[in-house]
């Protein structure tokens, strides 16, 4: 059996290259399935220690809603992740994370990181423009959406 000598990082570079040319998150066993394609016999467990090792240079991260990988670290990002399409978008979100802050340590609880993932609908799918995807998207026709209580209020119960 001839076998190819691969320098170190080859499988780990080629998984960047797959996941920056990636419209979504892609899972670890969709990378060895790529890989495959590509001519590359890489066992799953040597996809998932390239993956530990670029999670923990910072280069990706881990979506869990999305069930798979993305490029960029997500650090003091919410990662925004469409059902539809399954495209993941960054959001700046540094009051919230400072929110967060505080009620952790009201709690007595140190934080090591933030990890905001929301799960919804972006706006091209939704068949918005970007000016009108600013606000809640309206309610399907015969469904009242729910007002939601001020923060640190009780919502009102019908008498």
């Amino acid at each position: 059996m001839d076998r190819k000598r691969r320098r170190p990082g080859h499988v780990r570079e080629a998984i960047l290259r797959l996941l920056q040319d990636a419209p979504r998150p892609l899972g670890a066993l969709e990378l060895e399935k790529l890989l495959h394609q590509q001519g590359e016999t890489v066992p799953p467990n040597t996809v998932f220690r390239a993956l530990r090792e670029l999670i923990d240079r910072g280069t990706i991260r881990k979506v869990m809603v999305a069930r798979g990988y993305a490029v960029g670290s997500g650090a003091e990002r919410i990662s925004l992740f469409c059902r539809e399409c399954r495209e993941v978008t960054e959001a700046a979100g540094a009051n919230i994370f400072d929110a967060l802050d505080d009620l952790a340590a009201a709690s007595g609880f140190s934080v090591a990181r933030h990890i905001v993932e929301v799960a919804g609908m972006c706006a091209a799918c939704a068949g918005l423009t970007a000016s009108q995807a600013t606000g809640p998207l309206p309610a399907p026709p015969g469904v009242a959406r729910a007002s939601r209580p001020t923060p640190g209020t009780l919502p009102q119960t019908p008498e």
